[in-house]
């Protein structure tokens, strides 16, 4: 998993998603087609209640890494 991905991994679980959303901005600008970077936005945009927004970098995941942005969804919603 690239820096920035961590990094922002790191600030979301300590509650600071608009730092993390940053860092996954910086992933998305390094790896355009990163699916992981795309979803890591999109669980990070959920947890703010943009759910609309959410589902746009979701799309985007499924569209880089499909089985990225379904680990990603099935994290969320407690499956698998």
């Amino acid at each position: 998993m690239p820096a920035h991905i961590n990094l922002g991994f790191a600030m979301a679980t300590q509650g600071n998603l608009d730092e993390a959303m940053e860092e996954y901005r910086k992933a998305i600008e390094t790896d355009p087609r990163s699916g992981s970077a795309y979803n890591h936005m999109g669980l990070a945009t959920a947890m703010k209640g943009n759910l609309n927004d959410a589902i746009g970098e979701h799309r985007k995941a499924i569209e880089n890494d499909p089985e990225s942005a379904f680990y990603g969804w099935s994290g969320t919603f407690g499956v698998g």
